[in-house]
């Protein structure tokens, strides 16, 4: 005499069969998120590529050649309506203030000198902090502030005029 499965024993089938698609998909969920290209953000058509800190020795090398303009000098007149551009904050709906770091190059006179030193831990980690906020974007277009990848906190560690040189490079 075979016995019959009661009411009870099908819920509790069911239940568990449930339970193990469950977590089947929840394992193939993160699977492809753990195994997807990290680090790429495609906005207007265009494809940006967030910054990354890990490797700075094998960042690209960019040639300042010895007769590139330097850049403008400070504006004594300055005010926050006429050298910050307030109306690119917020223009993509999000309401909060966007921020870009150019990409990591590393700068070299036409003689392969380097403009500066390495990088200096403070501004490793401004950078960091910067591209691990909320308020970071990779791409430019959304930015309202656009930070320099050279190290230009300490007037002593980089050589002025080739530093000017490239900051007037930058896009």
């Amino acid at each position: 005499m075979a016995l019959k499965p009661g009411p009870l024993l099908n819920r509790y089938r069911h239940f568990f069969v449930g339970l193990f698609v469950i977590l089947l998909l929840s394992l193939a969920i993160v699977a492809v998120v753990h195994y997807l290209p990290t680090g790429v953000y495609e906005g207007h058509g265009k494809i940006y590529q967030h910054i990354s800190l890990d490797d700075l020795d094998r960042v690209p090398e960019v040639v300042i050649a010895t007769n590139a303009p330097l850049a403008e000098g400070r504006n004594p007149h300055c005010s926050y309506y006429d050298c910050f551009n307030v109306y690119r904050c917020g223009h993509t709906g999000s309401n909060k203030i966007q921020v870009y770091v150019y990409p990591m190059r590393k700068y070299v006179d036409e003689r392969n000198i380097p403009v500066g030193s390495q990088m200096s831990r403070e501004f490793y980690f401004i950078l960091q902090t910067i591209l691990e906020s909320k308020y970071y974007t990779p791409n430019p277009e959304e930015a309202c502030i656009l930070v320099p990848s050279i190290d230009t906190l300490n007037q002593n560690r980089f050589r002025v005029m080739e530093t000017s040189e490239a900051l007037t490079s930058l896009p």
